[in-house]
């Protein structure tokens, strides 16, 4: 079975939200025709970070279903981002009200589900963990302190602003593995918004403490995916394949203007 895969699309740096509807309509059918494969799977795979605002990403996803039978989709941290006083306002200072809205919204087209748990399609099973980074990178790695870790994702991570209310990211990041942990074994196919090994940052990144924010330690559950395929994000780095412990790891990023990712992308097609 074929899977078409990307995330990371942030499809408002790339068309304008506050433009008219119907303009917003053309340019995002024209940015994604740009990245269609010439012959798309029946099924299409978002891990994350898909915009910052609820109704462009339903006509992104309007769009999408032109070509797909099913998209799944999870969401990422941007996803979760409250990035106007006027949107504070609208989802009441709580980013989980802006993720319900945004799975509610997607739910009224059909074949469009989001995904935190399992489905079976023609035989397989495709597992969907939004998840989390955790600071194990740092400290394990690094050598940083926790309360360094915590500081620096302060400064560092524009998460800390725009997710509300404020989130204890750790213990987050521990319910979203435990919940993994719980189903990822029956799976075929896992993807995440969250890279569960860090065993192939490029040289520039790997005595980065700021690495622990793109990742969390899933050393013991990869030990138990050989054969698997695992999908993930957020990081903005493309791997077009490689393997850690027998399973097969893809991350297919679009990104921001001004990254290289975008030259000449396309969505990427992976068989399980």
């Amino acid at each position: 079975m074929n899977v078409d895969y990307l995330s990371d699309i942030h499809i408002d740096f790339w068309v304008e939200y506050n433009a008219p509807e119907y303009v917003q309509e053309k340019q995002i059918e024209d940015f994604v025709s740009k990245i269609i494969p010439k012959t798309p799977s029946k099924i299409l795979i978002i891990a994350g970070d898909i915009g910052h605002h609820n109704d462009q990403n339903l006509i992104l996803f309007k769009t999408f279903k032109k070509y797909y039978d099913n998209i799944y989709f999870l969401e990422g941290n941007h996803d979760l981002y409250i990035i106007s006083k006027k949107d504070l306002l609208k989802y009441s200072n709580n980013s989980y009200n802006r993720l319900k809205e945004m799975i509610e919204m997607s739910s009224t087209i059909s074949g469009v589900q989001y995904l935190n748990g399992v489905v079976e399609i023609e035989g397989k099973k495709i597992g969907g963990f939004p998840m989390w980074y955790d600071n194990s990178y740092g400290v394990e790695v690094c050598g940083r302190s926790p309360i360094f870790m915590h500081q620096l994702w302060k400064r560092y991570m524009a998460d800390s602003n725009y997710i509300h209310p404020k989130l204890d990211w750790l213990e987050y990041c521990e319910l979203h593995k435990t919940f993994l942990k719980n189903n990822f074994e029956q799976c075929d196919l896992i993807f995440s918004h969250v890279s569960p090994d860090w065993s192939h940052l490029v040289p520039h990144y790997q005595n980065d403490p700021t690495s622990s924010f793109f990742h969390f330690d899933g050393r013991e559950i990869l030990k138990k995916c050989n054969g698997k395929t695992w999908v993930h994000g957020h990081t903005h780095t493309k791997y077009n394949h490689y393997t850690e412990s027998g399973c097969h790891m893809l991350c297919n990023p679009f990104g921001y203007p001004g990254e290289k990712n975008f030259e000449n992308f396309s969505i990427n097609t992976l068989t399980i």
